[in-house]
């Protein structure tokens, strides 16, 4: 029996960070829920692109944990 997939590895296979053309601008791709993938951007800079996908992926790792809550935590404002 395999061990279930944590919502690290899941955010991971969801979000990613590349260029659609080599040496073209970089976009964030969130995959595999819908078709075609929802992309933001362009990013010129590939290095910001990795790292506003990585806080999307911390931000959708939230929510699969929270998934299983049936009273997810009230925050504050929405933006800060």
């Amino acid at each position: 029996m395999s061990r279930p997939t944590t919502p690290e590895e899941r955010a991971q296979a969801l979000v990613t960070a590349a260029a659609r053309v080599p040496g073209g601008p970089w976009f964030i791709a969130l995959r595999e829920l819908v078709e075609p993938p929802v992309l933001l951007g362009p990013y010129e800079n590939p290095a910001v692109a990795r790292e506003d996908a990585g806080k999307i992926r911390q931000f959708v790792a939230a929510l699969l944990r929270q998934a299983g809550q049936a009273s997810p935590p009230r925050s504050g404002p929405l933006l800060p």
